[in-house]
């Protein structure tokens, strides 16, 4: 959904940064062909006790800002529905172009001590089947850790193949990937020694069900970043949707979708 002329103006008016970030979403969906699509956007974020610091720095404000700049281009009421997840599932207001400043700050909420997927992930599915489907959901669920609830959470995805929605899990590292420019000297080599292997082998649980064979079509993908985000906006947004065209004719193909 574009925004509407009025719209783009009070935006450029009172908050540039957001509508900026909007224009670079566009763009990004027109590269992939996802420009004319609409979509329910979801964002479900991790409250448990890791992601104090996420939160305390102001990085899941700047998440929240780019799930935002997604579902203004969309979904249908240029909105982001918002679920938390810890031990328990919670939902809350939509993220809107009219909340987004300060949107997480303004959550009223209490990290939790351990991480289990599968709640959020039936009250996401659940939700989704009492709208009747009117879109295909795209889920955003970000996440720092590993979760006590495999095969719950398995069983989930499984289930979830049969339905128009779709898992971009973005997990975040506690490791940080070093500057190029560190030399060569013993800063270098612990750095090196840090920071081996990829972000994605820190979450072996996602990485299967990125690539479970038991599902009716592949819902899922998922990407790692290190503690500190460093993605450019552009390179964000191109993984947030990575898949979501060919799982869309995937789902036409087999009557998932219309």
């Amino acid at each position: 959904m574009a925004l509407t002329l009025e719209k783009e103006k009070e935006l450029e008016r009172t908050n540039k940064p957001m509508l900026d970030l909007i224009k670079k979403a566009s763009l990004t969906l027109e590269k992939e062909n996802l420009k004319s699509d609409v979509y329910r956007v979801v964002l479900v974020l991790d409250i448990s006790g890791s992601m104090n610091g996420q939160f305390s720095s102001g990085q899941v404000q700047k998440l929240a800002e780019r799930a935002l700049a997604l579902g203004a281009n969309l979904d249908d009421n240029a909105e982001v529905e918002l679920y938390l997840f810890g031990i328990d599932a919670h939902s809350r207001d939509p993220i809107s172009l009219d909340n987004i400043n300060g949107v997480i700050d303004n959550l009223r909420f209490q990290f939790e001590g351990g991480t289990r997927y599968a709640p959020v992930m039936a009250k996401v599915r659940k939700d989704a089947k009492e709208e009747g489907y009117s879109s295909p959901t795209l889920v955003l669920f970000i996440t720092d850790g590993d979760n006590s609830d495999k095969a719950e959470a398995t069983h989930q995805i499984v289930e979830a193949s049969y339905e128009p929605i779709f898992w971009k899990f973005m997990a975040i590292s506690s490791r940080s990937t070093p500057s190029s420019n560190n030399g060569g000297g013993l800063l270098s080599r612990f750095f090196k020694s840090e920071n081996s292997g990829s972000l994605e082998d820190d979450f072996p649980f996602l990485q299967k069900l990125d690539t479970l064979s038991n599902r009716k079509v592949d819902n899922a993908n998922f990407f790692a970043v290190d503690k500190h985000i460093s993605l450019s906006d552009d390179e964000l947004f191109a993984k947030l949707v990575e898949e979501l065209g060919s799982w869309k004719q995937e789902c036409k193909k087999l009557g998932i979708l219309k």
